[in-house]
Formats: structure tokens, C-alpha cells, sequence
């Protein structure tokens, strides 16, 4: 057979591999879809726009002339032409609001957490003897896709903890520094994890600094939304390095990483997805200040928001998840809240382990509470009676 003729069978081959490949994954039922244009007349319950920023008049006013202004792309990577003043003010506004030395904005927050773990990997190898030793990372068992394949891209040697046991994280750190003295630590963790709205603690700083190690943070799911002036669950310390997608509060897209001086330079340097991607759109980069801006303007809103979340719910962050067990138990309770005038959707395995299936509510200012409390207490009820 020739080289054609083989690179012929090859290409006649691939649909067939591509149909097993669908037919297997729909017979899991792991085919996913695109979610819908318009919810219509149901209440939003699946956005990350926590405080309901993304159509707010109000907002939306005070960035009529961006369009005037601003060129709406920015036209290449920021190490050529694609620099421009609204991402030097994007940063210097997150040094402020994190009491940070340094900052970097970038496209998306999947780009920064890759970009962060390739710059952890070449930076925090140490050299002993003719030997190079990379660091250890130890990372929470439910961290979020970009962190993890931002660990395996960099090839890093990872230890997962188990999920939010600070007990756990610090006997690994403890072993690691009697077995690896040599070794730079780095402890990887969400602030506010996307699935459950769970927390970190808080005694995770103090156990990096106890150990030594460098905490790498993302905060998409906390900036804007908690703290005393929004910024999330940490300001800045020598060891921290964090990460703040702001496509949830902030109602926008792209990301800024704030750290160290040196590590800024560094990632500016070895982080391929700043280096090889065009820069933030300037509307965004101008979008994100204001949104910021009219954040910190509105204490009240949010913080009564986040009382009112606590006094209905018990929680105290937007995301409400209501456990499932099941895909079809999620399925059933998704079309039933339908009928009911809500717009949610289910959060099914590999998303989650099997067995953890959830509905995740996403809750802001403009959503009824009582109602979707007495809702959901139905659609429970309902699900028992059909014996789910």
C-alpha cells in the first residue's frame, strides 16, 4: 500500500471513529449542548452574574461611549501592537482594590490559570547539585478544570488533597517537607468553588506561610461578591498568587492576576497564553472598571443581598446547590421547575463525581427567594412521589 493510499483509509476511517466516539457518549449520557439563546419569560437560574450586573441600566449607561472611544479589539498580543491604556488601568485599579505591587490582565480566566502554573513550573525549579527539582503542588480534589489542566500542561508533580480538609493539606505539607527539603511548595486551591459555593477557609493562608509554601488562589467566583469591599476572599501577601476571571460579578470576561513584582514580570515572560493571545478586548478592560466601580459605590445592594441570601437559604454565597444523586433525578427536577417558571439546568457527571449529581442555582438581587424556597420544596416533593 502506498503512503496515499493509506492516508486515503485513514481519512475513510475517521467518521466511523468519530460516530462510535458520539454514540458512546450519548449512550452515557455525557452529550452536551449548547444552553439556550433565551430563557423567555423564566427566571435565570444557571448565570454566574451574581449581582445582576450584565444588563443593569444603570451600568449599561455609563459605557454608552465606550464605543466612541475605544477601538472595540486590541489588535494583537500586548507584546507587539496590542497593548493599550485600558489594560494598564485595569491592572493598576486591581493593585488597588488587592493591595497588590503587580498585576496582568488576560483574555479569559482558562488562559491566566494555564499561563500561572506554566510560570510556577519554570520558576520554582531549584537546582541541586546537576539535579533540577520542580516544586510540589498540592491541590484541592475539587479544583476547577483550568487549574488542573494547567497542572498536567506543565507537567508539574501534583498531590491532591482532599476536598477543603485543611487538616489533610497540612499533613501532606508536613511530609513533603521532611521527604522533599528541597523542594519549592505550592498549595492551589478556588477561594469559592463553582459547583457547591463552598469556601475555602481562611486558615489556609496562615497554613501556607506556616509551610513556606506559595498559595495560588483563583477568585472567579469571590471578587466581587464577598469582602468587605467586594474584593474577594484575599489582599495581598508575598506568597499569593491570585487569579480573578472576571466573567461573574463583574459581569464581563477575561481575567487579571495579581502577585509579586517579580512574579508578574515572570508570567509576562513564560506565560504562553498571554504571550501567544491577542489582548483583552479594550470595551471589556473599560467594562470591568466600571462594573467595579459601581460595585463599591453600591455596598448596600450587595451586602443586603447577601443577608437576605443567609436569612432564606443559609448560605452565603449566590450559589445555592441542590443535590440529586442522578442524572435522571436532575432531568426530572430541571423540567418540573420549568413548568414552574425557572430556568435551570443540571450539573451531571464528569462535571461532577457520579452520584454527586446537583442542580446549581445561581441566585442574584432580581430573583424572587420565597418563591423559588417554596418551588423547590414542591419540586422535592413531587420527585418523591414519583419515587425518585
Amino acid at each position: 500500500m502506498s503512503l496515499t493510499d493509506k492516508a486515503d483509509t485513514d481519512v475513510a476511517k475517521a467518521p466511523n471513529c468519530l460516530s462510535i466516539w458520539k454514540q458512546g457518549r450519548q449512550g452515557a449520557g455525557l452529550w452536551r449542548s449548547l444552553g439556550r439563546v433565551e430563557s423567555g419569560d423564566a427566571a435565570d437560574l444557571s448565570s454566574n452574574d451574581y449581582l445582576g450586573l450584565a444588563r443593569n441600566p444603570a451600568l449599561l449607561r455609563r459605557l454608552e461611549s465606550v464605543s466612541k472611544e475605544l477601538p472595540m479589539g486590541s489588535g494583537g498580543s500586548r507584546l507587539l501592537g496590542g497593548n493599550h491604556l485600558e489594560h494598564l488601568k485595569l491592572e493598576q485599579m486591581f493593585c488597588r482594590w488587592k493591595a497588590a505591587p503587580a498585576a496582568l490582565c488576560f483574555p479569559s480566566g482558562f488562559q491566566a490559570n494555564l499561563s500561572v502554573f506554566q510560570t510556577v513550573a519554570k520558576i520554582f525549579t531549584k537546582s541541586a547539585c546537576s539535579e533540577k527539582t520542580g516544586p510540589l503542588v498540592f491541590s484541592d480534589a475539587r479544583n476547577h478544570a483550568s487549574m488542573i489542566d494547567g497542572m498536567r500542561l506543565a507537567r508539574l508533580e501534583v498531590e491532591v488533597y482532599a476536598h477543603l480538609d485543611m487538616d489533610d493539606l497540612e499533613r501532606k505539607l508536613q511530609k513533603a517537607k521532611l521527604d522533599h527539603p528541597n523542594r519549592s511548595l505550592v498549595i492551589a486551591t478556588e477561594t469559592v468553588f463553582s459547583m457547591t459555593g463552598l469556601m475555602v477557609p481562611a486558615s489556609i493562608g496562615d497554613i501556607a506561610k506556616k509551610h513556606n509554601a506559595v498559595l495560588v488562589a483563583d477568585e472567579a467566583h469571590s471578587i466581587g461578591v464577598l469582602g468587605e469591599n467586594a474584593e474577594g476572599m484575599f489582599l495581598h501577601a508575598d506568597n499569593l498568587i491570585l487569579v480573578h476571571p472576571c466573567g461573574k460579578a463583574l459581569a464581563s470576561a477575561g481575567a487579571v492576576v495579581t502577585a509579586s513584582k517579580a512574579f508578574i514580570e515572570a508570567l509576562l515572560q513564560e506565560g504562553r497564553g498571554f504571550v501567544y493571545s491577542t489582548g483583552l478586548s479594550p470595551w471589556l478592560a473599560r467594562g470591568i472598571q466600571v462594573a467595579a466601580e459601581w460595585i463599591r459605590e453600591h455596598k448596600g445592594f450587595r451586602l443586603g443581598f447577601l443577608q437576605e441570601l443567609k436569612s432564606v437559604f443559609g448560605i452565603d454565597h449566590p450559589i445555592l446547590p441542590v443535590a440529586m444523586g442522578s442524572n435522571h433525578r436532575a432531568q426530572v427536577a430541571v423540567e418540573y421547575l420549568s413548568k414552574q417558571g425557572w430556568d435551570a439546568y443540571s450539573i451531571r457527571y464528569p462535571t461532577v463525581p457520579k452520584g454527586k449529581e446537583l442542580l446549581r442555582l445561581s441566585l442574584n438581587p432580581f430573583i424572587d427567594l420565597k418563591k423559588l424556597q417554596k418551588n423547590l420544596a414542591e419540586t422535592n416533593s413531587f420527585l418523591k412521589n414519583q419515587g425518585l
